[in-house]
């Protein structure tokens, strides 16, 4: 079983093989030795609460700070208020020549060296080596919690802003399908340093979402809509399709079922094509358009036939009074034309009285 030792150079605890003598420790480099056993039983007690006082330490003694350190460290914050990204990075590399166990000098270089440097010429083990550095110089050597959490939150904050950066680049470029390889080589750059900050700190999960949401970008066929209103589609190709696919599948396997946004993740995705659905609500509109001028159509026809044919009746009409009115005067006329021969009339009958 390994014996845990703890460094007399920054009280950090360290474990010893038990097939050695010796150990560098594991923050400071500080060479360890073995404990010798102790024979006299009277200075047992005075090491046993020795060693307990060691082990119950979780942080370092305050030692005192050089003010030239104060002062690198105030400058290095006010360059990089104005986002002069070199110049703090020269007062970090002057803090850590003076100690080369600050972890914030380390911590400040890493963020310069990422939001400095373009992102195609950005190395990602750069960064990390001295995050990497942060951790292990941190105050708190023992749990270095907040430095992990700094770092993580850091680093998931630089990928997802470069990521959206680099794809809108992409699109805006004049051949988007020819940019498109340079994007796909700086998500590689994003994955990577995303998946070393889930490794430092495995019960965070922000940075597993955005390296799917990359591997989401990376693993379909996206349609665009650039600055310029021009439309098009980015269609990786088998190789590209293939990697990011499956690393998203190892990433959402990686959270645990109980997360809240992983039901989320494994929703199928949408096939609904909105440029089809766009078609066919103009298509339906188009449709009913077309009933309702059909409609008005057909009823002004009809009621065009109808006041032709009342038009027509009433024509009718107005022919059979002038026929009849004619008759009736040309009856007239001949009636006063022909004289009427009457014959006398009878004498009437007397009749005779009866004497």
């Amino acid at each position: 079983m390994d014996l845990s030792i703890i460094c007399t150079s920054c009280g950090a605890k360290n474990l010893l093989p038990d097939d050695a003598e010796s150990v560098l420790c594991t923050y400071c480099n500080n060479p360890i030795s073995r404990p010798q056993p102790v024979r006299d039983t009277a200075n047992v007690e005075d090491l046993l609460k020795i060693i307990e006082a060691g082990m119950a330490k979780t942080t370092t003694p305050p030692k005192e700070i050089n003010p030239a350190i104060t002062e690198f460290m105030k400058q290095a914050a006010e360059a990089l208020a104005l986002s002069r990204y070199d110049v703090a990075a020269e007062y970090y590399n002057n803090v850590l020549e003076l100690d080369r166990y600050w972890a914030e000098a380390y911590f400040g270089r890493a963020y310069c060296y990422l939001w400095s440097a373009p992102p195609e010429e950005v190395d990602p083990a750069i960064a990390i080596k001295d995050f990497d550095n942060a951790i292990k110089c941190y105050e708190d050597r023992l749990t270095p919690k907040a430095m992990v959490d700094k770092i993580v939150k850091e680093v998931n904050n630089w990928a997802s802003t470069n990521f959206e950066v680099s794809y809108q680049l992409t699109i805006d470029d004049a051949n988007p399908d020819r940019a498109f390889p340079l994007h796909v080589d700086r998500c590689e750059k994003y994955w990577s340093i995303l998946n070393w900050a889930h490794s430092i700190d495995p019960k965070t999960y922000t940075t597993v979402y955005t390296a799917i949401k990359i591997c989401d970008n990376l693993s379909s066929t996206q349609s665009y809509t650039n600055s310029n209103k021009k439309k098009g589609k980015l269609r990786p190709d088998a190789n590209t399709y293939m990697t990011f696919d499956q690393r998203r599948s190892l990433l959402i396997n990686s959270i645990p079922f109980d997360d809240p946004n992983r039901a989320l993740l494994n929703k199928p995705k949408s096939t609904t094509n909105w440029k089809w659905l766009k078609y066919g609500i103009y298509g339906i509109i188009a449709v009913i358009a077309f009933k309702a001028c059909r409609s008005v159509y057909i009823a002004s026809q009809e009621k065009t036939k109808r006041n032709i044919e009342l038009f027509e009746q009433r024509q009718r009409g107005a022919e059979h009074i002038y026929t009849v009115k004619t008759d009736t005067v040309k009856q007239v006329k001949d009636t006063i034309a022909t004289p009427k021969h009457t014959d006398a009339p009878k004498p009437k009958k007397r009749k005779k009285k009866h004497s």
